[in-house]
């Protein structure tokens, strides 16, 4: 399987880089709330995120 080539700990920091991303005040864009980047990582589950770690 070619996730297996990407170690665990380079996808949980994707996860989190995402969920910090989202949840952060950019100068162009307001920061979402905790339940909607939670909300759209678990839609992304198996496209863009690994299934196992959520």
């Amino acid at each position: 399987m070619k996730s297996e080539t990407i170690p665990v700990s380079a996808r949980i920091v994707a996860l989190a880089d995402v969920f910090d991303a989202l949840t952060s005040e950019r100068p162009y864009k307001k920061a979402w709330s905790i339940n909607q980047a939670t909300n759209l990582i678990r839609e992304r589950s198996g496209q863009h995120f690994e299934p196992v770690l959520l």
